[in-house]
């Protein structure tokens, strides 16, 4: 094995595996949000049987939000580190079965809140962060292709979920319905057995290289090792005035092995006999040893300096009867220092300490407390990608651009069933969606791997084109008006979906993407939990869902804004970014003025 091969390059990356982690994404967003995009009509479904408002439904709606963004946060910043991203999306599959379980046999619409809002709000966030994060990890020259293949699982999930959960309520009713999806959610298990964590190629990769290491560095040692006599050693067993060269040749001169330097020290006893003989340096101290020297009295500071003295003398013997060699052999007991220790340690309980010195360790504690705490807060909030300009701009994006571009979709069957287009039509603008976020998914393909548009752009057009669309819903009255909007949400919205990952990859590095990837999930959180009561209030104060597609119009319009704004000032930092490179090669070429 070459060991000059980093552990980077062990790694699947854009190959091998890399591609079953592309397909269990894809599977794990075509269960997450065909589930999500189908309960639009589930929100028709629960009016009719429970006789609810728009504003309990959309309640439950915002709840969910709320524990996605939190928990996300918590998750992509902290909770990474202790559990795998396997894990939690296999987390989620549990939590999603208990949801719709529960949906099924719902004593009351309030309980929505608990099952829709808080149980299915921990499988988006067990699910949807940290399978991007893992996907974006395993692959780099293509990760832009990565992401939007996993997000054309979405797209089939819009497109055929819809037409599976209506046709199982016309079966089995609603609550047959809710069961049955109980039981298909649980497929979440399977999607996320397959996202091996990139750890396993370290623990399988790294012994050998480890070993290879051990063994190399183990050979240049014996290689390059001299036979060295510490003079000290030498000393205590010379008769006085007696050269220590004719003991030993100069060390300099000498180019052996390491048999030849035990051979030499051997010599060296032999002609000049120490006192003591050779056991008394290398038998081990015992316990009782240390209890012999140890005062019976109070240890008091003199008795302290004492044993530290003696604990310094201890560990200079056994340096000074070191013999450098490849097995670094030591003629002296280790356990000189071993017993001065403990007898050092045992007396610190009997030092006097002062009153103001109490107070000052206590103060040091608190202060260490709080700094560890401060660590904690900047690790979970993510601090540092927050320190990025451009970073908080796209947050800006985040926020206003994710009502337009997700949430929306669910009040699409109930704006179209208040322009009276019957039911079986109101299942087809949602196939519509799908399809077209399919197909669109397919051309962006094709974009984002020949590279013709930048990422950042397509988003912005994207976002422009749906905030057109919102403006123009008080005009729609027909199926055919419902069709161009459904069309173009359908290819638009996926657009962000596929390319957000990407693009903040790009704006804050690899190495901040998990931070980066959980202070958006709050920044849509946060949205989407104050946007879906306001849509719920503007239609049951107006009595109309026009209200509420004008207003995300609004904040789609403002994300979009933003999002041309991130563009350019991007595009600004990487033309300085160049000029200044260019610069730097200009003087490195300039020849030297003597």
């Amino acid at each position: 094995m070459d060991t000059d091969r980093t552990r980077e390059e062990l790694y699947p990356i854009d190959r091998g595996w890399a591609w079953v982690v592309l397909f269990a994404c894809f599977f794990e967003q075509l269960l997450l949000i065909g589930t999500h995009a189908s309960f639009g009509i589930l929100f028709n479904e629960f009016q009719m049987a429970y006789s609810s408002s728009a504003t309990i439904i959309s309640l439950s709606l915002s709840v969910q939000t709320i524990v996605l963004s939190l928990l996300s946060l918590f998750i992509l910043s902290i909770g990474s580190r202790y559990l795998s991203n396997r894990v939690f999306v296999m987390m989620g599959g549990l939590t999603s079965f208990a949801a719709y379980m529960i949906n099924a046999f719902l004593p009351d619409i309030s309980y929505l809140i608990l099952s829709q809002g808080i149980l299915f709000g921990l499988t988006h966030a067990f699910a949807q962060g940290p399978a991007l994060v893992i996907l974006g990890k395993y692959f780099k020259k293509y990760r832009g292709l990565a992401t939007t293949l996993a997000n054309v699982g979405a797209s089939s999930g819009i497109f055929i979920f819809p037409l599976v959960l209506r046709e199982l309520i016309d079966s089995y009713g609603l609550q047959g319905a809710l069961v049955i999806h109980s039981g298909l959610l649980l497929n979440f298990l399977v999607a996320g057995s397959l996202l091996r964590p990139l750890s396993f190629y370290d623990k399988r990769s790294m012994k050998p290289v480890a070993k290879h290491k051990r063994e190399e560095e183990s050979e240049k040692l014996l290689q390059d090792q001299k036979p060295v006599i510490v003079k000290s050693i030498v000393s205590e067993s010379q008769p006085s005035g007696q050269p220590v060269s004719n003991i030993i040749d100069d060390s300099d001169k000498v180019q052996g092995t390491n048999q030849n330097c035990q051979n030499s020290f051997k010599d060296s006893l032999q002609l000049h006999p120490i006192n003591d003989s050779l056991e008394s340096y290398t038998r081990n101290r015992t316990f009782s040893d240390s209890q012999k020297e140890r005062p019976k009295n109070r240890m008091t500071n003199d008795h302290l300096k004492s044993e530290m003295s003696h604990s310094t003398r201890s560990l200079n013997k056994v340096l000074d009867r070191m013999v450098i060699s490849g097995d670094l052999a030591v003629a002296s007991s280790i356990g000189d220092i071993s017993g001065s220790v403990y007898s050092v340690c045992g007396s610190k309980s009997e030092v006097h300490v002062k009153p103001e010195d109490q107070h000052t360790n206590s103060v040091e504690e608190t202060q260490e407390t709080k700094d560890r705490v401060l660590t904690f807060l900047k690790e979970l909030i993510g601090l540092k990608c927050l320190k990025i300009r451009i970073f908080r701009i796209w947050l800006v994006v985040a926020f206003f651009g994710i009502l337009g571009a997700a949430q929306i979709i669910t009040y699409i069957p109930p704006l179209a069933a208040e322009k009276g287009v019957d039911k079986s039509q109101r299942v087809l603008l949602l196939t519509i969606v799908g399809a077209s976020d399919l197909a669109g998914k397919f051309v962006l393909t094709i974009i984002t791997f020949f590279n013709i548009f930048p990422k950042d752009i397509m988003i912005a057009v994207s976002l422009w084109m749906i905030a057109a669309v919102f403006f123009c819903v008080p005009v729609f009255t027909d199926f055919s008006h419902f069709v161009v909007l459904a069309a173009v949400l359908g290819s638009c919205t996926g657009v962000y979906f596929a390319l957000f990952p990407a693009v903040m990859a790009d704006l804050v590095g690899l190495e901040n993407l998990s931070g980066a990837m959980g202070l958006t999930m709050l920044a849509h959180g946060l949205s989407l939990t104050i946007g879906n009561p306001i849509l719920g209030a503007i239609k049951d104060t107006t009595g109309s869902f026009v209200g509420s597609f004008l207003y995300t119009g609004g904040c789609t319009f403002v994300s979009a804004l933003a999002m041309t704004i991130c563009y350019l000032y991007g595009k600004k930092i990487k033309r300085h970014t160049q000029n200044r490179h260019d610069v730097i090669e200009i003087v490195a070429d300039e020849p030297c003025q003597g």
